[in-house]
């Protein structure tokens, strides 16, 4: 098989191998008083897409025999995995969540050229807690055993360690940093939003591009989409306790984008019976390729600020119509179909007669080619029939029904003059600068972020689905 492929993909395979009973062999000779473990380092080789190979699985998986050669209860925990692509790409990193029962607490440092591992541990014997350091060894363990459990510890989860290979860097943090904190927007009684702190991610603003909201009920808090990273999470939860001191009891992600669902994670720490609510299509896409895609998009964009995030899935299906009571606050689920994506719902509080949009409607310029123009103006023109007076995006300031009707009469302008202009045989390059002399694009869409750069993107969007709307 290796013969079949990049050639340097078989010599990152040899060196994987040779590394990983390199490490063994060493542990054998050297380590009869096991106090630290070092992960050997493999080199990065720039060698694309070919690093994901068989040899890399090996030496990850020697690595995980070694955790587990005290006889440690272990399940799948917190395992980082690291790559580097190409010199020019950031690094990013990906987890796995498990849990080392027996472990109260693994501290990972870095130096220059490997990962060192050091961990307190609860004998299993006497219950007793040791600290494994430099100046308190491990009891001893006998070579043959040590290379008993190790290899047994590496082929149980040789499946399991199929993963990118670990690559390390000295500058690597294994938790990106904290967000500053971003007082939340009160719009009525019980609504409140996160403003975001830009139009599109970046190391700036930590990937905080997209308003995070909560209904405070008497039940307990909802949260309406929850960022894009652990660490817009924990900012979230910092806000809402400036609110109120009552938990999170239920989160909504509006839709698979990962500026309204990777913030999960933190949630879900704070709360392991927290339920996350989507509707059903955000979990098929997430569980697909869409909750990877979206982590390395954060990563890539924010020089890797969303670093520590876990990708973490609603558990709860949503299909519209569903109604809450918390507790003399109704909230009700509207789903309209395709617009902004095929997952989209909004969050209506009967009350206080306001309804968190997602993305359905923004001032903003971004993102079409998971949506639908048809079915956005349709669904707009449904909510325009709703007893909601305040409307709150995913994306800029709350508004009144004008943020709706500018959002409609958007892209009914875009897509009635592409239907006209390519019924008329011209390109979508032709049709651009017509659109952009459309009054409503000239003297309002115009100022919206992302006018200029992405507007051929929509254009292109529109007649794709005008030329689909003729079969």
């Amino acid at each position: 098989m290796l013969l079949n492929v990049n050639p340097y993909l078989g010599l990152t395979a040899v060196n994987s191998i040779f590394f990983g009973f390199k490490l063994v062999w060493h542990t054998l000779k050297g380590f009869t008083h096991v106090d630290e473990v070092f992960v050997a380092i493999l080199p990065v080789v720039e060698v694309g897409e070919a690093l994901n190979q068989i040899g890399l699985y090996i030496s990850n998986a020697f690595f995980c025999g070694l955790i587990v050669h005290r006889e440690i209860e272990c399940s799948f925990s917190k395992w980082l995995f690291y790559q580097k692509v190409e010199m020019d790409v950031p690094y990013w990193l990906c987890w796995l969540v498990f849990d080392l029962r027996k472990i109260n607490k693994i501290d990972l440092k870095i130096d220059e050229k490997c990962f060192i591992v050091s961990s307190e541990i609860k004998n299993k014997n006497n219950k007793k807690e040791m600290k494994v350091s430099k100046e308190k060894n491990m009891e001893q363990m006998s070579r043959r055993n040590l290379l008993k459990k190790t290899l047994w510890g590496s082929a149980s989860l040789v499946g399991l360690s199929a993963m990118t290979p670990l690559y390390v860097h000295a500058s690597m943090e294994f938790k990106g940093p904290r967000v500053p904190d971003v007082d939340a927007v009160k719009v009525s009684e019980h609504c409140y939003y996160i403003p975001a702190l830009g139009s599109s991610p970046s190391p700036e603003n930590y990937g905080m591009f997209s308003n995070p909201g909560f209904v405070v009920t008497p039940k307990g808090v909802v949260v309406i989409d929850t960022g894009s990273s652990v660490q817009i999470g924990e900012m979230i939860l910092r806000q809402i306790k400036k609110v109120t001191d009552k938990p999170v009891v239920m989160v909504i992600n509006t839709h698979y984008h990962g500026d309204h669902w990777l913030g999960n994670h933190a949630f879900v720490a704070a709360n392991q019976d927290v339920k996350l609510y989507s509707h059903e299509a955000v979990q098929k896409v997430l569980k697909t390729d869409g909750g990877k895609f979206w982590f390395d998009f954060m990563q890539r964009n924010t020089d890797n600020k969303i670093t520590g995030t876990v990708v973490t899935i609603p558990n709860q299906t949503l299909k519209g119509d569903e109604v809450f009571e918390m507790g003399g606050v109704t909230l009700k689920v509207h789903h309209f179909g395709r617009m902004h994506t095929e997952s989209d719902v909004a969050v209506e509080v009967v009350e206080d007669k306001t309804i968190y949009m997602g993305d359905m409607v923004m001032r903003r310029i971004a993102n079409m080619e998971d949506g639908s123009y048809k079915g956005t103006i349709a669904g707009l023109n449904s909510v325009l029939n709703l007893s909601v007076n305040q409307f709150i995006p995913g994306h800029g300031k709350h508004e009144d029904k004008q943020l709706i009707l500018d959002g409609k009469e958007f892209m009914e302008t875009i897509y009635s003059s592409t239907a006209k202009y390519y019924d008329e045989g011209l390109s979508d390059f032709e049709m651009k600068p017509k659109i952009m002399a459309e009054p409503f694009m000239k003297n309002v869409a115009s100022q919206w972020p992302g006018y200029q750069s992405t507007l051929g993107k929509f254009i292109v969007v529109s007649i794709k689905e005008y030329e689909q709307s003729m079969f």
